[in-house]
């Protein structure tokens, strides 16, 4: 990179010296066009800043109104359009974003249906409604027995990895990986 914003590359046009990027493998560059780093001018910028500051106060405006219609979902004659109940697990989002999801699993169950709202993003304020919880049927045997295998193959990868980082922190191992890379062209 030094290379690139030399005097030589910049004001002269010239190459770069030949640079080896891997074993075989030469990269040269030249620079046609340079600008300096330079700030814009506020007549550039205007319109860019005005649509910002318009944005995060549509933003603000969005985020309390939704406070508000959280606040008064506690009535019963809150009249709010909810799209059509879906039952969701992390597998299957049906379409809802993972912001939703998440959130939806971090609201509290004591009391059903409950709501919580969020700043979904660029994308507005979300009010989610939880009707009710569902556990998975779970007199299946085969799938618990599915679910005990990879919870055990899982267990054991992390149990080696750690052991694994334990070694290589008592002992002053490095690793040549130019011996991986000439082994596996061969």
């Amino acid at each position: 990179m030094n290379a690139l914003y030399s005097k030589e590359s910049i004001k002269d046009h010239r190459n770069t010296e030949a640079i080896e990027v891997t074993p075989n493998n030469l990269i040269s560059a030249r620079v046609v066009d340079y600008k300096a780093q330079s700030t814009k001018p506020f007549a550039d910028v205007k319109k860019n800043i005005e649509d910002y500051l318009k944005f995060e106060s549509a933003k603000k405006m969005v985020a309390s109104e939704g406070e508000a219609t959280l606040k008064s979902l506690t009535d019963a004659s809150s009249k709010i359009q909810w799209q059509p109940a879906t039952l969701v697990d992390r597998k299957n989002t049906k379409g809802l974003s993972d912001a939703v999801i998440n959130h939806a699993y971090k609201m509290p169950t004591d009391k059903l249906p409950s709501y919580s709202g969020f700043i979904d993003g660029n994308n507005g304020y979300v009010i989610v409604k939880v009707n009710k919880i569902s556990f998975p049927n779970d007199s299946n045997e085969e799938s618990k027995q599915a679910f005990a295998s990879d919870y055990l193959e899982a267990l054991s990868a992390e149990y080696l990895s750690a052991y694994l980082k334990g070694l290589k922190a008592k002992a002053s191992v490095s690793v040549n990986q130019k011996f991986f890379e000439t082994t596996q062209k061969n």
